[in-house]
């Protein structure tokens, strides 16, 4: 696997159990019968093994290039996917449902994506480029990274550059124009650089910003939470139920699960977040209990440890991978986390690019330990066993 590029529905990528692609939800919502669509193929042309990326995107594994093929004709011919595919574009999942979420967000959202869409010329941005649209509430966006993120802001809407540390005011009816304007910039001055917040640490933001007409001024405030686990209240009879997916992995019969779930007890509809779980809307609140009861293969207290752990796909999944990360990342469940644990297949780090409080590499068969970095920084320990990893790591919480 290559870093630096990404698998879409049209391009799958080769991994170490076959091929991949990825199915984008469209404004971050999957419908009851699309999950049931997306798993009846996983199964009819891959492994069935269905996952979900810290992008809000569904990850198929297992493929053949012929079956790739397959898949991607079956997303289209059901509607899931078009045909033109899309760029990375991720925005809030509970648009229209939580009443704390800007009620133009939906409208952003579309009309940046269809701006997106009929842009011909921007076929040469990377493929990790990520777009946001955030309006907040309780599954805002505040913490997840975009090389352009659009935020509610003041009342109004701000547009933020990866890495710059002020955003720009920008009216409503102007956001997609302006963030065209924003990507070309990037594309003309890129000189080598593959994100954005590469450009702005060497050339600055100033420049973008002015070409779009817009004026950074707004401090960024980049706090809030990442998403909760069980249930919130929206209003007084009706709220969501968080259900996190472990190590963002499941089979089909998984996602069939979740689809009856979100139609017996919400309003039929998975709402796919970019940390690995999936919310159900319109819950009543006095069916809370009864779904959390039902929810037995899903992470849906607080306390489970399995919320602090991200994992990779690890050896065999991943041909860069020599270590089973994710079912080695099983053993740090009875371990009692207090903040995120990067369990890496490989120095690449793809499940979790940022740093993290610690983070596991796989190494040789075995385990190096990064305290506060990336998978790919120098180690405080080295060739560890997962045992000795987990002890190492109790030592210290």
């Amino acid at each position: 696997m290559i870093k630096g590029w990404c698998p879409d529905l049209f391009t799958p990528m080769q991994s170490g159990d076959g091929w991949l692609v990825r199915v984008r939800p469209r404004r971050s919502v999957l419908s009851a019968a699309e999950a049931r669509v997306i798993a009846d193929a996983a199964e009819r042309h891959g492994s069935g093994v269905v996952e979900l990326t810290n992008r809000g995107n569904v990850q198929i594994r297992g493929l053949t290039p012929a079956s790739a093929g397959l898949f991607a004709s079956a997303m289209v011919e059901a509607g899931v996917a078009d045909r033109g595919g899309r760029h990375n574009l991720l925005m809030s999942a509970l648009a229209g449902v939580d009443p704390s979420v800007h009620p133009q967000t939906a409208c952003v959202a579309d009309a940046l994506d269809r701006a997106l869409a009929e842009a011909g010329d921007l076929d040469g941005l990377p493929d990790k480029f990520l777009f946001l649209v955030d309006g907040g509430g309780a599954a805002g966006l505040q913490l997840v990274r975009a090389d352009i993120a659009v935020r509610a802001s003041h009342g109004g809407w701000a547009i933020w550059l990866d890495g710059a540390p002020l955003g720009a005011l920008c009216d409503g009816n102007r956001i997609a124009d302006a963030v065209l304007v924003l990507a070309r910039g990037f594309l003309a001055l890129a000189k080598g650089a593959r994100r954005m917040c590469q450009l702005v640490k060497s050339d600055g933001a100033a420049d973008l910003f002015r070409q779009a007409g817009l004026a950074a001024a707004i401090p960024s405030g980049a706090n809030g939470e990442a998403g909760w686990v069980g249930f919130r209240a929206f209003g007084a009879e009706m709220g969501g139920f968080d259900l996190g997916i472990p190590f963002g992995q499941m089979r089909g019969e998984g996602l069939r699960e979740l689809a009856a779930f979100c139609e017996g007890y919400g309003d039929a509809a998975l709402r796919i977040t970019p940390w690995r779980s999936v919310i159900l809307a319109g819950v009543r609140a006095d069916r809370a209990d009864a779904l959390g009861r039902a929810a037995t293969d899903w992470i849906t207290e607080a306390q489970d440890p399995r919320r602090h752990i991200v994992a990779c796909p690890g050896s065999p999944g991943c041909a860069s991978a020599t270590v089973r990360a994710r079912a080695d990342a099983e053993m740090l469940a009875a371990v009692p986390l207090a903040s995120l644990v990067h369990v890496s297949g490989c120095g690449k780090g793809c499940a979790h690019p940022f740093p993290a409080p610690m983070t596991l590499v796989g190494r040789d068969g075995a385990y190096d330990i990064v305290r506060d970095g990336r998978a790919g920084d120098a180690p405080f320990a080295a060739g560890l066993t997962m045992a000795d990893a987990a002890k190492m790591l109790m030592g210290m919480v």
